[in-house]
Formats: C-alpha cells, structure tokens, sequence
C-alpha cells in the first residue's frame, strides 16, 4: 500500500492589506503590496534590512515549502525512490 507524504498542519496565509496605487488612470489595489519591501534593493545587499513581518511571513512559507517536499527525492537528494 502507498504511504501518503506527510504534510504540514497549516498552510501560511499572507495577510490581505489593500494598497491602491493609480497609474496612467488606471487605479489598481493590490492585497499583498505590502509583501514588497520598499528597500528591496538594499535587502538584496543586506538580508537583515527586511521588514520584520514580512521575513516571519516569508520564514513560514519557506518552512511549509520545505516540509511540504521533504519525501520528493528530486528535492531531498537524501531521500530514495520508492
């Protein structure tokens, strides 16, 4: 019989807080604006300059990721086909 992989409890859900931002008239809101730094440039040169919630944020979804993918030999070179 076929063993399932196990899977984490919850998966993250990243907070709705719309941004509206209007360009050439066309005035768009974007939920997950917020998940951009404004200093992306510089987090990019020095990680440690991320927004707090943000890196919480993306931690947790790295997290699920990984123990989403554990038993997937392509992504665990530890792990054998069964």
């Amino acid at each position: 019989m076929l063993e399932r992989p196990s899977r984490p409890a919850a998966t993250p859900l990243a907070e709705k807080r719309p941004a509206t931002v209007t360009r050439h008239g066309l005035t768009v809101i974007d939920d997950y604006a917020w998940l951009k730094a404004s200093n992306w440039q510089a987090v990019m040169r020095d990680p440690s300059l991320l927004d707090a919630q943000i890196r919480s944020y993306l931690e947790a979804e790295n997290a699920y990721a990984d123990a989403a993918l554990t038993d997937t030999p392509i992504f665990n070179p530890g792990c054998s086909p069964r």
